[in-house]
């Protein structure tokens, strides 16, 4: 395992996030990969609307 610089961008393309000592074990098959995948997709949108949601109550509570 290389010494990566936690503020600098010292990864490359070719690296992998299978060969990722934490994360590598969550992605190591394409089945896994592929649900993981969907499961952040789904987390995004959900993230996005909450976030929709609550500005629009917090400027209908500021503005009535």
């Amino acid at each position: 395992m290389r010494n990566i610089n936690m503020f600098t961008s010292e990864y490359s393309p070719d690296d992998k996030i299978e060969v990722d000592p934490i994360l590598g074990r969550f992605f190591d098959t394409p089945e896994k990969k592929a649900k993981w995948i969907v499961r952040i997709k789904i987390a995004y949108i959900l993230w996005i609307l909450l976030m929709i949601f609550g500005i629009t109550t917090f400027l209908l509570m500021h503005l009535l």
